[in-house]
């Protein structure tokens, strides 16, 4: 996996918030945030009922992003929990169009409206636009109804 360099940055609020790339040590922190995630936000893709925790499942989730051309994850954290991430991966199957792909990404209920998705998208930014990476068009999928997501990236 490409690995975003860590950094911290500090909120409007004065808070500080961590980006780094995950690693299998934060499996059980991802199920959590998930947990929480896929219960709290009406605009994921993923229900509730639809989630089925498995901490060896969400190692080999991390995993796959090891090595992977095209691919990265990245957390954000605060006081060791997370509380959003933002993955991508691109069509490395098909070579007229690996240089283009497809994120996700998610901010915990309670951190909306900080200005971490945007910080999150912006670090995705940076990594497609480092040397020697095939990525070149960042696509996303957004509900019509989430507004301020649209709103994000505009």
């Amino acid at each position: 996996m490409a690995k975003v360099e860590k950094t911290t940055e500090t909120l409007k609020d004065g808070r500080l918030v961590t980006f780094r790339s995950p690693d299998v040590d934060d499996a059980q922190k991802f199920i959590d945030y998930c947990t929480q995630i896929f219960s709290t936000s009406e605009f994921v893709v993923t229900e509730p009922d639809e989630f089925h925790p498995d901490l060896e499942k969400q190692k080999s989730w991390i995993k796959e992003f090891d090595g992977k051309e095209g691919a990265i994850s990245i957390i954000a954290e605060n006081d060791n929990k997370i509380i959003g991430n933002i993955d991508f991966r691109n069509k490395a199957n098909r070579r007229r169009i690996q240089h283009r792909g497809e994120f996700g990404m998610g901010v915990l209920q309670e951190w909306r409206g900080k200005g971490i998705g945007r910080l999150l998208v912006q670090k995705l930014i940076e990594w497609a636009k480092q040397a020697g990476n095939p990525v070149e068009k960042i696509e996303l999928m957004v509900l019509a109804e989430n507004e301020p997501a649209i709103a994000l990236y505009k």
